[in-house]
C-alpha cells in the first residue's frame, strides 16, 4: 500500500525495516530458534545502519536480502545452511553477497541492481525449491538456475549498459518455466479448483452444460484423488458444483481437446505470458525487476503451477490497464469472465474511466465482453448459472486464508462470527474506494493494491487474491510515462 502511493513518506524505509525484521525474524525462530533468529535480526539491524551509514538509496541493502533467500536461510539455521549440494550452496550464498558492494558502487544503479536482483533471485529460487523437493541427481534446473544466477550478477558487477534488460527478464523467466515443469512433472492435482476447471472443460467438450453436469465429488472420485480436497462448508458438506464464470475453463477445452491431460501447463503458459507482457513493455532498466519479481514470487509460482489456480484473469486484467477506451473494456469483461476476483477491481477501474470521460462506453464493453463469454451456459439454465458463479459469495464456506483469520484459524485469537468478517471487509473495501476516488493523486498507483487489502479482514482470505499486487504495481508504475526520470526509470 505504501508503495501505491504518488509519493512515499520518509517513515517507509524504517517502517519496511521494521517488517522486515518483524517476519524474517519470527520466521527464522522458527526454523533456528534463538540462534537463527538473532542472525537475521542482526543482519537486519546491521544493513539499516549501513545503508545510512554509506548513503545509499533507501531500501535497497533490506530489498537485497529480502530477495536474498539462500543467504537468509542459511542464517536462520547455520547448521544446515542449504539442501543445495556444495558447490551450488557456495554459489547460492556466497556470490550474491561478494558481488553487491560492487554492484552498488558502479553507475547505472538503477539496471545493474535489478541484473543482480534477478541472479540472486534464481538462486533463491532453486534453493526453495530444494527445500520442498530434493534432486536424487543432477536436475536440468540446477545446472540452469546456477547458471542464469551467476551469469546475471556478473553481469550486474560489469556491465555498464541497460540494453540487457530483457535478456536478463527473458532468461529469469526461463529459470521459472524450467522449475515449474520439472515441478509439474508426475505430480497430481492437489486443489478442488483444478479438478473443477478440468472436468468442466471436459463436459463443455462433450456438448454438456458444466454448471449443470459438473460433480466435483465424482470428478475426485474418477481420478483417483481424496475428497479431503473439496471446499467445505460450515455445515460439514462440501462444495461439489463448478463456480467459476466461463472463460475459466474455455481455454482449458481447448488444451483437452489436443491431447493434453493436465491443464496446468496451460496455466503457466498464461502465467508465462503476462509476466513476458510486463517484461516487455517496462523499460529496458526495470525489465530484470520484472523476472526478478517473478522469481520470488514463489506463492504465485506454487498456486498456478502446482496448486492449479487459473491465472487468465490476471492477463486480461494487465491488458485493461494497458488498452485504452473500449479494448480496455473487453479485456476487463474477459477478467470478470474468467475468475471472480477480477469483479473486486471493477469499481476501481470504473472511477479511473470515469475521471478521463470514458465510463460510459468501457462499462457497455465490459459487460458485453462478460455476456458474451457466458452467454452459451447462460441460455439453457440461468438459475445454474447464476447459483454457481455467486456461490463463493452466498455459500457458507469454512474460514480460510493468510489475513487476521489465520490467527484464529492457528493461533489464540478467538474465531470472530462470519458476520463481523463480512461486514468488515465490505466497510474497509467501500472506504478505500472512497480515498482513491477522492485522492487519486496521492495514490496514482492504488488500483493495484488498494482493491484487495479488504481481504485481509475477510472469513476468507486465500493467498491467491493477494499474489499478483506486486506485479500489478510495477506496471502501473512503468505505464505512468510522464512521471518518469530520464531514463525511462519512475521515481520508486
Amino acid at each position: 500500500m505504501v508503495a501505491s502511493r504518488t509519493t512515499i513518506p520518509t517513515w517507509a524505509p524504517r517502517a519496511a525495516y521494521a517488517a522486515i525484521l518483524l517476519v524474517d525474524g519470527l520466521a527464522a525462530f522458527q526454523i533456528g530458534g534463538v540462534t537463527g533468529a538473532a542472525l537475521v535480526g542482526a543482519a537486519v539491524v546491521g544493513l539499516f545502519v549501513a545503508e545510512a551509514r554509506f548513503a545509499l538509496p533507501r531500501m535497497v541493502l533490506g530489498a537485497s536480502l529480502a530477495v536474498d533467500y539462500a543467504l537468509l536461510r542459511a542464517l536462520a539455521d547455520p547448521a544446515h545452511a542449504s539442501p543445495l549440494p556444495f558447490l551450488e550452496a557456495a554459489l547460492a550464498i556466497g556470490i550474491p553477497v561478494i558481488a553487491l558492494p560492487w554492484v552498488l558502487r558502479g553507475p547505472n544503479l538503477l539496471a545493474r541492481w535489478g541484473l543482480w536482483l534477478a541472479g540472486t533471485a534464481a538462486l533463491s529460487l532453486l534453493t526453495e525449491r530444494y527445500f520442498i523437493r530434493v534432486a536424487s541427481v543432477l536436475a536440468p534446473d540446477d545446472i540452469f538456475a546456477s547458471a542464469i544466477g551467476v551469469l546475471l550478477i556478473a553481469a550486474a558487477t560489469f556491465v555498464r549498459t541497460e540494453r540487457f534488460g530483457r535478456v536478463a527478464a527473458a532468461l529469469a523467466l526461463g529459470t521459472m518455466v524450467l522449475t515449474a515443469l520439472l515441478a509439474l512433472g508426475g505430480s497430481h492435482y492437489v486443489s478442488d479448483g483444478t479438478v473443477a476447471i478440468d472436468e468442466a472443460a471436459r463436459v463443455a467438450l462433450r456438448g454438456g452444460d458444466p454448471y449443470v453436469s459438473v460433480d466435483l465429488g465424482r470428478a475426485l472420485d474418477d481420478r483417483g484423488l481424496p475428497r479431503d480436497l473439496l471446499t467445505k462448508l460450515e455445515d460439514g458438506d462440501s462444495e461439489l458444483h463448478l463456480v467459476y464464470p466461463a472463460a475459466s475453463f474455455l481455454p482449458s477445452a481447448l488444451l483437452v481437446d489436443l491431447g493434453v491431460d493436465d491443464v496446468r501447463y496451460g496455466f503457466l503458459a498464461v502465467l508465462v505470458i503476462a509476466y513476458g507482457f510486463i517484461s516487455v513493455r517496462a523499460p529496458l532498466p526495470l525489465a530484470p525487476y520484472v523476472g526478478a519479481l517473478a522469481l520470488v514470487n514463489v506463492m504465485a509460482l506454487r498456486q498456478v503451477t502446482l496448486a492449479g489456480v487459473e491465472p487468465g484473469w490476471f492477463l486480461f486484467m494487465v491488458l485493461a490497464l494497458v488498452l485504452p477506451g473500449r479494448r480496455s473494456g473487453a479485456a476487463t469483461g474477459l477478467s470478470a469472465a474468467a475468475r471472480q476476483i477480477a469483479w473486486v477491481y471493477l469499481p476501481w477501474l470504473l472511477v479511473d474511466q470515469w475521471r478521463r470521460g470514458r465510463s460510459a462506453g468501457w462499462a457497455i464493453t465490459a459487460a458485453a465482453t462478460f455476456l458474451a463469454v457466458n452467454v452459451a451456459f447462460i441460455v439453457p439454465d440461468p438459475a445454474a448459472w447464476l447459483a454457481g458463479i455467486t456461490s463463493p459469495f452466498r455459500s457458507a464456506y469454512e474460514p480460510l486464508g493468510s489475513g487476521i483469520i489465520r490467527f484464529a484459524i492457528d493461533g489464540p485469537v478467538t474465531l470472530p462470527p462470519r458476520i463481523a468478517l463480512t461486514v468488515a471487509p465490505a466497510l474497509v473495501g467501500l472506504l478505500a474506494l472512497w480515498t482513491y476516488a477522492r485522492h487519486r493523486d496521492r495514490w496514482r498507483y492504488g488500483l493495484a493494491v488498494l482493491p484487495v487489502t479488504a481481504f485481509y479482514v475477510a472469513w476468507r482470505s486465500l493467498q491467491n487474491y493477494f499474489m499478483f499486487a506486486p506485479l500489478l504495481l510495477l506496471l502501473l508504475i512503468v505505464e505512468d510515462r510522464p512521471s518518469q526520470e530520464p531514463g525511462g526509470a519512475p521515481d520508486r
